[in-house]
């Protein structure tokens, strides 16, 4: 079984992903990140940073946390890049920007 790429939040931040081929999405108003997170078929869930900074503080720690499915949170303001940078390190331990 593959896991899929999923994307959850307004419709404005999933239309891209839909249109980049991610077939599977959540209307953040419908289901919470909770019960996306939850989702067994789920290996990456993409998420908005003002969603994330929306939920109390032990949610915003478990989806950062998060190992299955990896959640990469996207900053509106370009911080996705740290982000991805820090779950890469995460992920196999080593920093490769430096």
């Amino acid at each position: 079984m593959s896991l899929e790429i999923a994307v959850i939040g307004d419709d404005d931040f999933t239309l891209g992903f839909k249109l980049a081929g991610v077939k599977k999405s959540f209307d953040i108003k419908k289901t919470g990140i909770r019960e996306a997170i939850a989702n067994k078929d789920i290996g990456i869930l993409i998420a908005n940073d003002k969603d994330v900074q929306a939920l109390p503080p032990h949610m915003q720690e478990q989806v950062r946390n998060s190992v299955s499915p990896v959640a990469v949170v996207i900053s509106e303001d370009g911080g996705a890049e740290e982000n991805l940078r820090k779950l890469i390190k995460k992920s196999i331990g080593v920093d490769l920007k430096k």
